[in-house]
């Protein structure tokens, strides 16, 4: 009895999102051109009233994007071919009063830009447009005939579970349609 009520209130504390408002990618597009995988999704219902006072606080917030290039199985679990992390990150400048977005693809900075206002730094950090997945030339050969398909999910923040195991709290995997190797 005391361990099923420790798991309903653990369950419970999971994390600081409101049931009513599930955080998910919608949007989720892929192109394919030269050999690069584009994608670009939209992260709905995260950016919410305390993200907003934690972004102008000073503290660097953001989200972190899982982007996974798959080979779909039946009967079995996906195979990973390839993954990659976005991270953008915002910093208020109480100063100037403007929000410094950084981008960082596996580590790397890939792109820096300031916005002015709270909508362009809401599109900022929960809009991704054309972002450079994947590189299919550089897959094995046997994999070059094969369909291939993105998932994406966000990071959204961490949390705890029966109140003393850490969690990352995050979105479901949205899933692409297939790709087919333009090669083919």
């Amino acid at each position: 009895m005391l361990l099923t009520v420790a798991l309903v209130f653990g369950l419970a504390s999971r994390g600081g999102y409101r049931a009513e408002v599930r955080p998910s990618i919608v949007g989720l597009d892929t192109r394919v051109i030269d050999d690069r995988v584009l994608v670009s999704f939209v992260l709905r219902g995260a950016y919410d009233e305390d993200m907003a006072r934690r972004v102008d606080s000073g503290l660097p917030t953001g989200f972190d994007y899982r982007v996974r290039l798959v080979r779909p199985r039946k009967s079995w679990f996906d195979s990973t071919v390839s993954a990659s992390t976005l991270q953008i990150m915002a910093m208020y400048n109480a100063i100037t009063r403007e929000y410094l977005i950084n981008y960082k693809q596996d580590g790397d900075l890939i792109e820096s830009r300031v916005v002015r206002d709270k909508a362009s730094l809401r599109r900022a950090l929960t809009q991704v447009d054309a972002l450079s997945a994947f590189d299919l030339g550089t897959l094995p050969s046997d994999l070059r005939d094969r369909r291939l398909k993105i998932q994406v999910r966000a990071e959204l923040g961490t949390g705890t579970f029966l109140f003393f195991i850490p969690t990352t709290i995050t979105t479901d995997w949205a899933e692409s349609r297939e790709l087919f190797e333009p090669r083919g």
